[in-house]
């Protein structure tokens, strides 16, 4: 006759459950110690660890620069506004490029309202735009809408990777072709309102990836400091 095997059928003990749990939680915890220095260690060897290490251009670097470099700046705004090619996003000319060489600008790009003047917040500003079907003609990279576009700057300056979310951050000049109401800390756009920050030298608690935050420097102008998962 054979006999059973008394710990057939017997539940674990709750010790060896509780050693378990405890054993799984301490895994977790170590595979997460460790997934945080390895990331740091792909975006350093990805980029270099000077990334990690660097903070962006200072707010009063990049206002010198734009005073020391006005007229550039200036022309280079209206050379865009003014140009004659159809497409959201155009190609340098070449005196566009020299001036961007001279001021450390890699790039331009349209934003996606419509300054409408001589006041973009009134009816007859919607009315005109609705009449010229300017909304849609934005979206179509139409010309006659570049001179109502803001233009956002890219500015030149070494990678910075923002250490708390491990992102990149991106800090660029922003023109609007009228002059914005500002009141409360905030930038009235046409369709809505941005905050502003009296200054991005330090990150703002309102910054997270894929998105922008703004100080304005001079009535017509802004820095901008973007946070995004991959660098431009």
């Amino acid at each position: 006759m054979t006999k059973e095997n008394p710990s057939r059928g017997k539940r674990p003990s709750a010790l060896r459950l509780v050693v378990l749990g405890l054993g799984l939680l301490i895994g977790g915890l170590l595979a997460i110690a460790m997934v945080i220095p390895l990331t740091i260690a792909y975006h350093g060897l990805r980029n270099n660890w000077e990334a990690l290490l660097t903070f962006p251009p200072s707010d009063e670097e990049m206002v010198a620069h734009f005073r020391a470099h006005r007229a550039d700046f200036e022309r280079l705004v209206q050379l865009y506004g003014q140009d004659p090619r159809h497409g959201v996003i155009i190609r340098p000319t070449r005196e566009m490029r020299a001036i961007m060489k001279r001021i450390k600008v890699t790039w331009m790009v349209p934003d996606t309202k419509i300054w409408m003047p001589p006041d973009p917040y009134s009816e007859e500003a919607r009315h005109e735009i609705k009449r010229l079907n300017l909304e849609w003609k934005r979206h179509r990279g139409y010309p006659e809408v570049r001179r109502f576009s803001g233009v956002i700057l890219g500015y030149q300056h070494k990678p910075a990777i923002r250490l708390k979310n491990l992102s990149y951050i991106e800090k660029e000049y922003y023109y609007l072709p009228v002059v914005p109401q500002v009141a409360n800390e905030r930038l009235r756009t046409p369709t809505g309102h941005t905050r502003l920050f009296p200054t991005l030298n330090s990150y703002p608690a309102d910054l997270v990836s894929g998105w922008c935050v703004y100080r304005q420097f001079e009535p017509q102008w802004f820095i901008r400091m973007c946070e995004s998962d991959e660098s431009d």
